[in-house]
Order: C-alpha cells, then sequence, then structure tokens
C-alpha cells in the first residue's frame, strides 16, 4: 500500500523507489518484533547450522542473480541493436503472463517444505499431482492468449503497438515449461549447486544464441533464442533428475496426462 500511494500521489520514480526500500524495512522491522517475544533474536544458539545454511543459500542465490540476467538478455542486447521505438514495440511484446508468475511461486511456497520432509516416491506423487494441476490452467491460458494475441496487446497498450503481438505470440510458446517448477525438486534433494550450475549454463546459452539469431533474423531471433534455450536447458533438468538425483521422471512428470490437458485445451476453442 505504502509503494502504491507514493505512486499515484507522486508520480516520481526516485520517491517510488525509496518507497520500495522503505517497504522492504518496515517489513523487517515487524518480523523482527514479531519474533521477539519467542526467544532472543541476538543469542548465539541461533548461529547453529549457519555454516550449513549459506552451503545451501548461496548457490541458489547467485542463480537467481544469473537467472533474471539470463531473462532480461534478450532485452538488454535489443537496446544495443535497435533504435529505442523498435526497443519499446520487443519489451512490451517479450513477456510472460504475470499470472503464471504468481501461480507457480504460490504452488513452490506450499511444495518446497512438504517436499523435503517426504521420501522420494511420496516426493514424485505430489510433485506429479501438483504439474497436473498447474496444466488445467497454464494449457487453456497458453491457447487463449496465442489466439487472441493481437487482440490482447492493443487492449493493454494500444493500437500502436500492435506490432508487439508477434514477440508476445513466441514467448508464450514458454508457457508448457511453466506446468512445473524444475528447481524445487533439487532444492528438495539439497542439491542447490545444480540450480546455480543450469543458470550459469542458461545464461551462456542464451547469450550465444541471441547474437547469432539477432544478427540473422533481427528481434524475432532474440525471441526465438530465449524459447529455443528455455527448451534445450529442460533437457539438462530431465538429466540431472534422473541421474545425479536417481528420481523417475515417469513418475514426477505424468506426459499422456499432460498431452491429454494440451489437446483438450486447444480443441474448446
Amino acid at each position: 500500500m505504502l509503494v502504491l500511494g507514493v505512486a499515484f500521489w507522486s508520480r516520481n520514480l526516485s520517491h517510488i523507489v525509496w518507497a520500495v526500500v522503505i517497504s522492504a524495512a518496515l517489513q523487517w522491522l515487524y518480523a523482527l518484533w514479531c519474533l521477539k517475544g519467542l526467544h532472543n533474536v541476538w543469542a548465539l544458539s541461533n548461529f547453529d547450522g549457519f555454516k550449513e545454511q549459506l552451503a545451501y543459500t548461496i548457490p541458489l542465490g547467485l542463480s537467481l542473480l544469473v537467472g533474471v540476467l539470463s531473462v532480461q538478455l534478450d532485452k538488454l542486447m535489443i537496446s544495443g541493436f535497435f533504435n529505442p521505438e523498435q526497443f519499446a514495440v520487443f519489451s512490451l511484446g517479450a513477456m510472460e503472463l504475470p499470472l503464471i508468475g504468481i501461480l507457480i511461486n504460490s504452488v513452490n511456497a506450499i511444495l518446497l517444505p512438504n517436499l523435503s520432509a517426504m521420501d522420494k516416491q511420496s516426493m514424485s506423487e505430489v510433485y506429479s499431482a501438483s504439474v497436473r494441476k498447474n496444466a488445467i490452467i497454464v494449457f487453456p491460458l497458453a491457447v487463449v492468449f496465442f489466439i487472441f494475441a493481437g487482440e490482447f496487446i492493443t487492449f493493454i497498450y494500444g493500437s500502436i503497438y500492435s506490432e508487439s503481438a508477434l514477440y508476445f505470440r513466441i514467448y508464450l510458446l514458454l508457457l508448457p515449461l511453466r506446468v512445473a517448477t524444475y528447481g524445487i525438486i533439487f532444492q528438495a534433494c539439497g542439491k542447490t549447486r545444480l540450480v546455480m550450475y543450469d543458470a550459469i549454463i542458461m545464461l551462456l546459452l542464451n547469450t550465444v544464441l541471441n547474437y547469432i539469431l539477432i544478427k540473422a533474423y533481427g528481434m524475432q531471433g532474440a525471441a526465438w533464442a530465449t524459447v529455443i534455450v528455455s527448451w534445450l536447458i529442460l533437457g539438462v533438468y530431465l538429466w540431472q533428475i534422473k541421474y545425479p538425483l536417481g528420481l523417475k521422471l515417469s513418475s514426477l512428470f505424468p506426459l499422456w496426462r499432460l498431452i491429454k490437458t494440451f489437446i483438450c485445451g486447444f480443441a474448446a476453442f
């Protein structure tokens, strides 16, 4: 509410950034105050296992930073190759549906604590069920927005940015991947370094392929590079899940059910 209020009344970017910082600080102070009655937050016992926590969280933090750079890499490269008007058209279309991110983050917040406490068989069953349920929402949305991409972009941004629909459709090809969060399996098994290595591999592949395809196909090349690399890295995830982690892919990903869900979603339109 603080950020929204400052944005509404000031309409000043620097004020909004400060509001975000102050909001985060207030949340931290509130959490500290709530925990005060439970135990001494400054006690040395709170640092027991701190080394193990760092070993678990540092790779995750690094993978998050690298992942953000990888996601924004196409826009960074487009800004260097094309003029601001062309960049604006690309950046408005080169996006994923915000609703999907909210859905996946909510599912992960519930799944991760439960998966960490389960054996492999139970973990596979719960994870497979979540993938199936995500697909029921994600696949129909992918079909709807792919068909009505032009109308959606025009409604949100106006007809002047109608060309953005092309890039929006290309990015929608990433939606089938969003039925699952593959890194959460590594986190549940304590293999956070694999998450970091995958993020680095994805960044390197994305950099090379973006450069090659932008030179060959212009702005469309950047969008296709992101999609291609995302599907390629899926192969790396699946290999790691099957071999280093020793999990059965068939028990984690109900492929036939996913295919039937996609067919039903597509046939409805």
